[in-house]
């Protein structure tokens, strides 16, 4: 019994190291989770240890991957250069994205920011977020989606509406037509709270009653009232 849980162990282990990626990780961890206590009850060996540290030295170079952005030049091209998020030089971009959930009742779904976020603690909002280095638009609606929300987006609903450049980046907003249960999602805690389906006419009162970040309302409300 004791080498099946090693074994167990070991290839877990092993497919989380060989097949590294943002979304194994942090998606995946609970694989781990039930031999761990196990497998250090029946003293882990040396290369157990070795496999963790290794495990552990690619998690940080992964995360410290995530923090960088490729730039881009006043024509949204990508010049060959990346550097940290938030310190995008004068007269370069970085790409970010803003997602819009609509489902059949043409009710948009968005979600509460948690209360330890640095900016516009528990508001509402739609999806989004910044592009990583290496990292095209749509691979981040995916990202985004999966990290926030747990949301596999059909890739044939998704369509992107609009693209506008801000102060530092350019944001490429899409539309993704899908019907969602709510009880199916899972937040992650560090981002968001809460989520739901509201009108058109909730989501504008929210604005006005301050609640809501705007992002990139306007472009959505014009590809609602089909003004594009």
């Amino acid at each position: 019994m004791i080498n099946i849980i090693k074994a167990e162990f070991y290839n877990k282990l092993d497919f989380l190291i060989n097949n590294l990626c943002y979304n194994c990780i942090y998606g995946n961890k609970k694989l781990l989770e039930p031999l761990l206590d196990k497998s250090l009850a029946i003293n882990i060996n040396e290369n157990c240890f070795i496999s963790l540290n290794k495990f552990n030295k690619r998690i940080k170079e992964r995360k410290s991957k995530m923090e960088l952005v490729d730039l881009l030049n006043n024509r949204k091209e990508f010049i060959g250069e990346t550097c940290e998020r938030n310190a995008v030089p004068d007269g370069r971009y970085r790409l970010s994205i803003h997602i819009w959930i609509v489902n059949n009742k043409n009710e948009i779904l968005i979600q509460q920011r948690s209360a330890n976020r640095k900016k516009f603690p528990n508001m509402w909002t739609n999806t989004g977020g910044a592009c990583v280095a290496g990292e095209t638009s749509i691979e981040t609606v995916f990202r985004e989606l999966k990290e926030e929300l747990d949301i596999t987006p059909n890739i044939d609903n998704l369509e992107l509406i609009a693209s506008y450049k801000r102060e530092k980046d350019y944001v490429d907003v899409w539309v993704l037509r899908q019907n969602i249960n709510i009880i199916d999602l899972k937040f992650n805690d560090n981002e968001v709270q809460n989520a739901k389906w509201v009108t058109i006419e909730d989501w504008k009162k929210l604005l006005v009653e301050e609640q809501a970040v705007k992002s990139s309302t306007d472009y959505f409300l014009k590809y609602i009232n089909n003004e594009f």
